[in-house]
């Protein structure tokens, strides 16, 4: 997928993708139709308005349980104006519940983006204890067109990391945080492409 973001501006109505507010539409190939994972029923859906409360709250508690050593005065201001860029910058989709009753329910979600050259890049994943190792961060990067061995570059590290390292292939760029971060980033990869391709 060349431009996931114009993708899903289109699937979605042109909402804002951070928090989109209209449903997804049947057919969309950037989202997960019903999956049984374990026999939860579970639909992969843009974020929404209402949901956002939860996703910041759960990325900045899962990232000060992994960052002890940042005093916490420091650490919830300032990451939490990262959380709120990286959020309006990237795509925030949820894996929620199925049914009338568990449709506001989100048992996972994650926040990534497309660089403009369309390297993956992973913000942040949160799965809730109950609900992981059943596929659904899988699901997740499904609705971004991951492909199986494609590289993840992390602007985060945490446990995720540490779990999954063996699966897939992640990549650490911490300096991704920053609103520099994508334009430099692009620039350091292709540099590097073009001098292995100058020695071939």
């Amino acid at each position: 997928m060349d431009d996931l973001r114009e993708h899903m501006r289109e699937a979605t109505g042109h909402t804002n993708l951070g928090f989109q507010t209209d449903g997804v539409r049947k057919g969309d190939t950037a989202f997960s139709e019903v999956q049984d994972l374990d026999r939860i029923p579970v639909r992969i859906r843009p974020a929404e308005a209402n949901d956002a409360h939860m996703i910041i709250d759960s990325w900045l508690k899962s990232y000060a349980a992994q960052n002890k050593d940042q005093p916490s005065w420091a650490l919830y201001p300032m990451q939490k104006t990262v959380i709120r860029r990286l959020l309006k910058d990237g795509v925030t989709l949820v894996a929620a519940g199925n049914t009338h009753e568990s449709q506001n329910d989100i048992y996972a979600w994650m926040c990534a983006q497309r660089s403009p050259s369309g390297i993956f890049i992973l913000h942040y994943s949160f799965t809730k204890m109950i609900f992981r190792k059943r596929g659904l961060f899988t699901s997740l990067l499904g609705g971004y067109d991951h492909k199986r061995g494609e590289n993840i570059y992390c602007s985060h590290r945490g446990w995720l990391m540490k779990e999954i390292k063996d699966r897939y292939s992640m990549r650490y760029v911490p300096q991704l945080q920053f609103d520099w971060g994508m334009d430099q980033f692009e620039r350091a990869y292709h540099e590097v492409r073009n001098r292995k391709k100058g020695k071939k």
